[in-house]
């Protein structure tokens, strides 16, 4: 399934550095110019998991084999003979303190640029610590699904969370450590995907989303914690990404429920979906990956597909979409 989500979330290196694999065609009255980039120009892999443009205005490539800087003339890439945790990057935090995280398949490693690059070894389960290291790595959990560490996010109070394959964990330093503290949030354990944690985003009020296999949960500031399923209005229990637009408006988009409007104060006792985009909406299909918005308003989707272009109306709905459907390798 990660194979399929990363050919989706390639799509929108077309729209970022125009990074497209083959070839588009585009099934709209309008055509963008695309520039290709692949591993053959020091992309370190074609399959990308998230992209993410820090405060320097360089773009970063969270990739199968690597993590990518792009700086508009060049690639420069980092991989475990550089220290990261393991070759599969899943996502990258820049926080407002200006440290790179970056989440791996097998821990949470702290990006020192001006470091030296040394290979990481597993110490046992300890966070591989060293003074000058390029990367240092931390282990938010002990079982293995907490080692695979999925999303990140830093909240306007400054702490930081990491999503994993076994849940959600809020990053604390104490004393010069760096510790991590389990969150409870109620997720079933009934199968082995259950507690993994797909994406998260801090709305407007200060609660934090989180979506993952098994629904949609919102950490309320008062540490209260809400689960969202398929029960209360969700047309697929999957949630792969989350977004809050520039109006405050709420979006998940879904495994095979497609695209949701989420209510902005959700009720236990009721929906929390306000309005739903499926195939009858004219979506080309009812998997969605990623999300994200664009400055002229539009709401762009990363899908199986392709991309999705959803156009604002007058109404503040959004009209049927537009599909930017790709060829892949």
């Amino acid at each position: 399934m990660r194979s399929i989500r990363a050919k989706a979330v390639l799509g929108l290196v077309a729209l970022a550095v125009g990074a497209l694999a083959v070839s588009s065609s585009i099934v709209c009255a309008e055509r963008l110019p695309v520039k290709i980039y692949t591993t053959a120009d020091g992309l370190a892999h074609n399959n990308i998991n998230r992209i993410v443009k820090d405060s320097r205005g360089f773009l970063w490539f969270c990739t199968f084999e690597g993590l990518s800087r792009f700086d508009g003339y060049g690639f420069t890439t980092y991989g475990i003979e550089q220290g990261l945790a393991s070759q599969v990057v899943n996502s990258l935090l820049e926080t407002r303190e200006g440290q790179y995280w970056v989440a791996t398949s097998a821990g949470l490693c702290l990006f020192n640029p001006n470091g030296i690059p040394r290979r990481y070894i597993s110490n046992g389960g300890e966070e591989s610590i060293a003074a000058n290291r390029m990367f240092t790595v931390y282990l938010p959990g002990e079982d293995a699904r907490s080692k695979e560490v999925t999303s990140l996010l830093q909240d306007h109070t400054g702490a930081v969370w990491c999503g994993t394959e076994g849940g959600l964990y809020r990053m604390v330093e104490q004393n010069g450590r760096v510790e991590f503290w389990f969150v409870e949030l109620g997720m079933p354990n009934e199968h082995e995907t259950d507690k993994h944690v797909t994406s998260m985003i801090e709305d407007k009020r200060g609660a934090i989303w989180v979506g993952a296999e098994s629904g949609i949960y919102r950490l309320l500031p008062d540490g209260r914690a809400e689960r969202y399923s398929d029960r209360h209005g969700l047309p697929h229990v999957s949630v792969h990404s989350l977004l809050e637009d520039r109006e405050g408006r709420l979006w998940a988009g879904t495994r095979l429920g497609g695209l949701c409007r989420l209510v902005s104060d959700p009720d236990l006792a009721h929906s929390i979906v306000a309005r739903a985009y499926s195939l009858k909406d004219g979506l080309p299909t009812a998997w969605i990956n990623e999300l994200f918005q664009a400055s002229d308003g539009s709401l762009w989707a990363g899908s199986v597909q392709g991309l999705i272009r959803f156009i604002p109306t007058a109404q503040g709905d959004f009209q049927v979409p537009c599909l930017f459907a790709t060829t892949w390798p």
